[in-house]
Parts: structure tokens; sequence; C-alpha cells
């Protein structure tokens, strides 16, 4: 029997070849990093770029960031007040398509900019590759669109039978909403004689599903989706929040505009650790849908001690993110993650900014330090080791 994951990398190659060569691409240059290692704060380029059209949204998710736990974010956040222009992010891609990144549409709610489906056509126009990360209630509406701009991938968030994730994303009728949006898109993919977007279903892994994973695979695969994504919640805890804020506050002269509230789900002591483990263990076991963790814990320890103990000891390599990703958020702020503003598409071009001297400064420091104290204990884009290798290093 072949290794599942050698399965799935076999398909992938062999329905699109262009992706499965860009992925290998960038999972050397991960791998190797020799601008972390040799550039003195420069990198080559990104290799990932998150566009955030907008803030708003449309749902209310428990676990959001930007809106769970009871908070609301300001109406300021709510508008389209100062949100950057299409041709605003036109220019974005003129600027950085050169560096032969992966473009991916980000929210709140992507599809509720105006501009999403002319932004896509624009990137595809530049021969780069674009994906949108979706909560699927517009599919309906923009299905069509989609399909034919060329869009290469869709992340549709998708949490758990239709119970379950109408009361996570706070909206009832959420989940019909989003399957028949899915079922729509398929069936315009055969209309125009096209296999993309691929249609992934990214399922996070909450208090409030965690027991129900095993009925998340079998809803993939009734939906007939391309792939399926569990997502450990990334989070923070009050005691790793403040270390985090004070560092940024002392190295950077920053005060991180965060309170505890804005931070969504904060107390992890409900998760049952020995359940996640043991549906974990059952479905790495199935065969056909293409399935994956991030981060790809295995053990009943790690899974321990990723919710249960917030120092628990990873083996880690150092985060090379700030050399190869980036997000530009809807007022054009430049970010390598945290919220840190590196500079603005409005004031400058972008390669002044992804090398100019705040960036590299960034840079810097994180490979002196490895990793920040706080916020990168639980971060989506921190690498995990285990005795078997790197077991998350999560990728656009």
């Amino acid at each position: 029997m072949f290794d599942p994951k050698v399965t799935k990398w076999a398909r992938i190659a062999l329905s699109d070849p262009g992706y499965f060569t860009d992925v290998i691409r960038r999972k050397s240059r991960k791998a190797l990093a020799l601008d972390r290692r040799f550039g003195g704060g420069r990198s080559f380029g990104p290799s990932g770029l998150v566009m955030t059209l907008t803030w708003r949204c449309n749902l209310r998710c428990q676990m959001c960031d930007q809106y769970g736990d009871d908070y609301k974010q300001p109406l300021s956040k709510l508008t389209r007040e100062d949100e950057l222009e299409l041709s605003e992010w036109q220019r974005v891609v003129d600027e950085t398509f050169k560096y032969r990144c992966e473009y991916n549409l980000f929210g709140g709610e992507p599809l509720l900019f105006d501009g999403a489906v002319d932004l896509i056509r624009h990137i595809k126009a530049k021969g780069r590759r674009c994906s949108i990360t979706t909560n699927g209630t517009l599919l309906d509406r923009y299905g069509e669109d989609i399909v034919t701009s060329g869009l290469d991938a869709m992340g549709v968030s998708v949490d758990g039978p239709p119970d379950v994730h109408d009361e996570i994303r706070g909206s009832d009728g959420s989940f019909e909403r989003i399957s028949k949006g899915i079922r729509q898109v398929k069936a315009w993919r055969e209309k125009h004689g096209t296999r993309t977007p691929r249609i992934h279903i990214n399922s996070v892994v909450t208090l409030w599903n965690h027991d129900r994973m095993l009925e998340m695979v079998e809803l993939a695969r009734e939906l007939g989706v391309d792939g399926l994504t569990f997502q450990h919640l990334n989070f923070l805890e009050p005691r790793t929040m403040h270390s985090h804020m004070d560092y940024f506050r002392k190295r950077f002269q920053y005060d991180w505009p965060t309170r505890e509230k804005d931070l969504g789900f904060l107390d992890t002591s409900g998760f049952d650790a020995d359940v996640i483990h043991e549906q974990v263990t059952k479905i790495r076991k199935l065969e056909g849908l293409p399935i994956s963790f991030l981060p790809d814990l295995t053990t009943r320890e790690e899974i321990h001690g990723y919710y249960h103990d917030i120092d628990f000891k990873f083996q880690e390599s150092s985060c090379v993110n700030p050399w190869i990703h980036v997000t530009i958020n809807p007022k054009g702020v430049v970010t390598p993650c945290m919220e840190y503003p590196v500079g603005n598409v409005r004031d400058a071009d972008f390669a002044s900014i992804w090398n100019g001297e705040v960036f590299r400064s960034f840079r810097s420091e994180l490979k002196q330090q490895g990793l920040f104290p706080g916020y990168c204990q639980r971060c989506c884009h921190r690498r995990f080791k285990s005795t078997k290798g790197v077991i998350a290093a999560r990728y656009m």
C-alpha cells in the first residue's frame, strides 16, 4: 500500500502539474532558506502574498480573531472606509508578479469586495496562480464568474454538520448555502470544461466540533470536494499575549493594538485531547479523499501539549515566514505577521517595502531570536518538529 501522502501528491502532479511544480519550488525555497541564512535581513521576494481585501464579513464565527468571543470590531472596520480600491490592488499585482508568487484573496469575506473577481482575472492575466479563502455563502452569486475567471483554488470554511456549522458560524442556514454553492461551482466547472478552481474544505478544530471530526470527513466526501484540511486552532492566552506585547514594545517601540477579546478564543481547557487524538489516528488510515492537518500533530503527547501546555517544548527550527510570505491589509498596510506594520503600498512601491529598513530589521531580529516570545508559540506559520522531523509548516 502506498503512503497516502505519496498518493495525494501523485494525483496532484497528474491533474495539475503547474501547481505541483510551484509547490515543489516553494517547499525547496523554504527548506533551503538561503536568503534567511545569508541575506542580512533581505529576501529574494515573496512566494506567497495574502491580499486581505476587506475586514467586512457576513458571518460571526465564534472562534474568529476579528469578531469572535462575543466581541465585535469597531464600526470603522465593518465599512468600506479606507479600503484599497481595485486599481490599487491591481497595481500591487503589477509590482509583485515578477516574484512568481501565488496570491491568496482573504478577508473578512473577500467576495464582499466588489472587485474580487476582476482582481482574480488581473492576476491570471499575469500568468500567476491565485486562490481565495471564503466562507462559501456567496458562491451561488459569484460561482460561475469565479470559474470563468481562471481561479486555481478555493478554500471553503466548513466546520461540521449543519447544526454544528451554523452554531459556530453564527448564522442559521449557512451550511445549506455553502453546500448549494459548492455543488453549483462543480456544475459550472463541468459546464465550462475545467478542473479549476480546486475546491478544498478548511475545517477549524474548535470546542464545538472537536469530537465530530470523522463526521466532517463524510461530509466532505458527500460534497465531492478535492481535499480537506483540519486546522488546529491558533490561539494565545493572556500570559503569552502580554509577553508578546512587552517584547514588541521594548524591541520595536510598537504597541500591539490588540486587546484580549480581539484575540477571539483564548481558553483551551475544554478540549479533550484524547478524543482529538483518537479521531486523528482513525482519519489518517482512511483512503480516497486527500486529508491534511495543520499543524500535523501526530502523537497523543503532541496533541496534549499543543492544547493544554502553552510551554510544551516542541523541537523546532526557526521561522522563515517573513522571508517568503507577506500580508497586505485592506488599508494597504504591509505586515509579515502579528499585525506588525513594515510599510504601506499607498505610500511606497512594494519592492522598497519588501527589503526596506523596517522589514530587514524585523527579519534580522527574528533570525537572532529564532521565535518571538508569546505569539509564535501557537502560530499557524510556525514550524513544529517531532522526532520524525518537521510536523507542521503552513504554506499557501
